[in-house]
């Protein structure tokens, strides 16, 4: 699987059914950039080998999302606003959402796209090298 602009486009659309436009591809050259950089330097290496690939490009779509959201909040993503459950009864089961725009959704949309663009830890840490590599 290659590191490139059409690779993570068709990832978008399979995972997350986000059709990128072509106003995007600058975006995902920078985040295929910006993640590529953070494995290199947190592996301490000089290039990256194959079979890590397919966990980068998850960092790199989360990478990307991030970018979109802080640019252009939820909208940009096209997500609907996320209602979060305020409160639950058992008796008869009564739902109430709670749909007002707190940090909460925020939050939640942040922590989630943050943890995929920081990408698993200890994948990272099986290629990592106390000496430069190759």
């Amino acid at each position: 699987m290659k590191l490139n602009v059409s690779t993570v486009k068709a990832a978008l659309k399979a995972f997350f059914n986000y059709e990128a436009s072509n106003d995007d591809e600058f975006l995902i050259e920078y985040a295929i950039n910006e993640r590529i950089d953070y494995v290199k330097i947190y592996c301490n290496r000089n290039s990256i080998p194959e079979i890590m690939n397919s966990q980068i490009i998850k960092m790199i779509m989360g990478e990307f999302l991030y970018q979109k959201y802080t640019l252009g909040g939820a909208d940009a993503l096209g997500v609907e606003t996320l209602a979060l459950v305020s409160s639950i009864n058992e008796d008869d089961t009564t739902i109430q959402f709670d749909k007002s725009d707190d940090k909460s959704t925020d939050t939640l949309i942040l922590d989630n796209l943050n943890n995929l663009r920081r990408g698993s830890r200890v994948f990272l840490m099986r290629y990592r090298s106390v000496t430069k590599k190759e």
